[in-house]
């Protein structure tokens, strides 16, 4: 009996909730007065309402990457999904990169690498190999991308900063790229593939792998991680090199 008393209420209740909705989305009704930008419009006709939303989303997020791909280009995304971003972003963690980053088949990981990477002009498959293009053609995928270096390079010049900064600029209408969450780790770790043996990462108690799970974990809570450029010169680089030649047989590969 309780049961259906809840039923009783939810349905009232979501009649209520979608009639008042229903008063802003449908101008036609002439229910509702639109103001933008201090300026009462004249819409009753969807269409035109359509029209104004889209000037306002073109307006503010002006340099907003064209991603086709709904799966992926999301801030929540569902555990499926997830599996198959986190499949993509070991594959660009390699230090050698693999043709479709290892992904075999039809699957979703494939589909979305492709939207993501391939399509983009961010993975780069040709007879020389494969290789990572920070520099592609796509003027907003560029411009993205161009961020993240950035703020990598800012590091070497200012000290270690948190990731916090480099989302806001992905994310907030301020800076007018406007990124879904979702996306942003497959693009951080493409970057990172370039500058991995010039980067180090940090949480709040010390230095941490650099692997799938913690960029994951970067991209749920940016502000509790710290990235620092290291500013190798010739000397360091050589001294590196013989150490790793020395103890290559013990190195395991990531």
């Amino acid at each position: 009996v309780l049961f259906n008393e809840y039923e009783v209420i939810y349905r009232d209740l979501y009649e209520v909730i979608n009639s008042y909705i229903n008063m802003y989305t449908h101008p036609e009704e002439l229910k509702s007065t639109y103001i933008y930008m201090g300026k009462e419009k004249t819409i009753i006709r969807k269409a035109t309402l359509s029209s104004l939303m889209s000037d306002i989303c073109d307006s503010i997020f002006s340099k907003t990457p064209i991603i086709n791909n709904e799966v992926i280009n999301r801030d929540e995304l569902t555990t499926i999904t997830i599996n198959s971003r986190n499949k993509i972003i070991a594959g660009l963690l390699r230090n050698n990169l693999e043709k479709n980053l290892g992904l075999t088949g039809f699957g979703q990981d494939v589909s979305i690498m492709r939207s993501t990477l391939l399509r983009t002009g961010v993975v780069v498959e040709n007879n020389e190999g494969v290789k990572i293009q920070l520099k592609p053609e796509d003027i907003y995928i560029n411009n993205m991308l161009g961020e993240i270096i950035d703020f990598i390079i800012e590091t070497g010049r200012t000290g270690r900063k948190s990731f916090d900064v480099l989302y806001n600029k992905l994310i907030s209408q301020e800076n007018h790229i406007g990124l879904r969450k979702g996306v942003i780790p497959i693009y951080l770790a493409a970057v990172i593939h370039v500058y991995k043996n010039e980067v180090v990462i940090f949480d709040q108690h010390g230095e941490v792998p650099l692997n799938v799970d913690v960029i994951i974990e970067i991209n749920t809570n940016p502000s509790d991680f710290f990235l620092a450029y290291l500013d190798w010169n010739p000397e360091k680089e050589e001294y590196i090199y013989n150490l790793e030649y020395i103890f290559k047989d013990y190195l395991i590969e990531n």
